[in-house]
């Protein structure tokens, strides 16, 4: 079905910086720091700074102002308007090796649920079925079955269930999704971003996002990815 291309953003994969301090004041034997770092997290705005992001980091958290990402398949077919996709998604590990070499490493987990509320209209409008062969309910039971052959398919939808509630089609399944990934990096020194550049489906792939760093911490604006719900906050 053509509108789990829509679902397959489920993880994003970013990376990080740090920024310098300033210079100590005449007598002062110790530098003034003033942190470009922002409590994200507590709602602060994110401020991209740049800076050095070689070494080995880890999750400390990943935050948002929810960790739920809706939206409409309304993009899928007009049918669809009122058709919806939820995901909730818990990042378990976040794992990212920049190597002096140019060269990084990126490894994670994310868990959470997917659930899917098609309509009549949108579950006929997508599934392509003749009227007059046309059963709703048929239509909706088939859908696991029918999406699993579909290469748009995404990972880590474990267990996909769909049945008829009330007058719609709902469709959930746990996730459980696992990403490994290799490739190399480039900074922007001045728009303070991190592209990495990486192969996925035999293709060259890049993401690009703004990141701010001062040892030990870094954070990474992931608002730029499809989910547009995240933000990463590293440690050492």
């Amino acid at each position: 079905m053509k509108y789990f291309a829509s679902l397959t953003a489920l993880l994003v994969l970013v990376a990080c910086g740090g920024a310098p301090n300033s210079e100590p004041p005449p007598g002062d034997s110790d530098p003034i720091v003033t942190s470009q770092l922002k409590d994200v997290c507590a709602g602060e705005t994110f401020v991209a700074c740049g800076g050095d992001m070689v070494g080995a980091w880890s999750k400390t958290e990943i935050c948002s102002a929810t960790n739920k990402d809706s939206s409409t398949l309304e993009g899928e077919d007009p049918a669809c308007a009122t058709s919806t996709v939820d995901i909730t998604l818990n990042v378990n590990t976040f794992d990212l090796d920049l190597k002096t070499t140019g060269d990084y490493t990126f490894s994670s987990n994310a868990t959470g649920d997917l659930a899917i509320s098609l309509t009549d209209p949108c579950v006929k409008a997508l599934s392509g079925i003749p009227d007059f062969i046309y059963d709703f309910a048929t239509a909706c039971g088939a859908l696991p079955s029918v999406a699993a052959q579909s290469a748009n398919f995404p990972p880590g939808i474990t267990d996909l269930q769909c049945g008829i509630v009330g007058s719609n089609c709902e469709c959930d399944s746990p996730i459980d999704y696992t990403e490994d990934q290799t490739g190399t990096y480039t900074t922007d020194d001045v728009a303070n971003t991190l592209t990495l550049n990486y192969q996925k489906d035999g293709a060259a792939k890049s993401d690009t996002y703004p990141y701010c760093a001062e040892t030990p911490t870094m954070i990474l604006d992931l608002t730029r990815d499809p989910a547009k719900w995240m933000y990463a906050v590293l440690g050492k």
